[in-house]
């Protein structure tokens, strides 16, 4: 399976082992009968998708350009936003992915430099007209 990003493993985390049955207790032969453990396993999995993917206030300090929309649940590129051909979904339609992994892309992305450019031409060309 291909993918980007780090892989987290439930089962390094510290204290998630301590309820789960050790490797003797457990048969791959017969299914299990106790859920218990595969309920406490699915709500782990769900907690942890749930904390991370909220929006994080130190974002703004990184990303300068980054605007969350509270109503939507949307986040946005400022720079990107303005530009009226732009193509990525940060400037417009807003984004739904709240990964910094995803914000690190955004800003390397082709869209969000030639944003960059364009704003840069424009407050060059005002001030020379100025």
């Amino acid at each position: 399976m291909k993918g980007k990003g780090k892989q987290i493993s439930l089962f390094t985390m510290p204290g998630f082992r301590k309820n789960l049955p050790s490797k003797e207790d457990v048969s791959l032969e017969e299914p299990i009968k106790d859920h218990q453990h595969s309920e406490e396993l699915l709500h782990e999995m769900n907690r942890i998708s749930k904390a991370k993917l909220k929006f994080q206030e130190d974002w703004l300090t990184k990303f300068k350009w980054l605007q969350e929309d509270l109503e939507t649940g949307l986040l946005w590129c400022s720079i990107c936003r303005s530009d009226p051909h732009s193509k990525s979904s940060f400037g417009k339609t807003g984004a739904k992915n709240f990964k910094t992994s995803a914000l690190e892309e955004h800003a390397r992305s082709v869209a969000h430099r030639d944003a960059i450019l364009l704003q840069e031409r424009d407050k060059n060309g005002l001030e020379k007209c100025a």
